[in-house]
């Protein structure tokens, strides 16, 4: 198990490669590889996100809790945690509700 980091931007410009990325890594979980399961999601790169970022992370947290793992989400800083207050999204992602702590 190791961290999947967040890339610096989460973007609409990144996320097909992104989303392909991921795709790989839920075949790997699927074909059994526990090693590739995540010990966390590392937000600590993260700096700049938009709707369609937030849209393909809500959906890699989604792909990863119907095969029972619910990793933290880790280093959320201000550009997660101020798009994930203003949607009021903090509890699907997993963010503390108040500061910028992660869950």
């Amino acid at each position: 198990m190791s961290d999947w980091p967040l890339p610096p931007e989460l973007t609409i410009y990144h996320v097909a490669e992104l989303h392909r990325d991921w795709l790989q890594r839920l075949a790997e979980l699927d074909r059994g590889d526990a090693a590739a399961a995540p010990a966390a999601l590392d937000a600590s790169p993260l700096q700049q996100l938009d709707g369609a970022g937030l849209q393909l992370l809500l959906s890699l947290r989604k792909a990863l809790a119907e095969r029972g793992l619910e990793p933290p989400l880790r280093g959320a800083g201000p550009a997660l945690q101020d798009a994930a207050t203003a949607l009021g999204l903090q509890a699907r992602l997993g963010l503390a509700t108040t500061g910028g702590a992660a869950a």
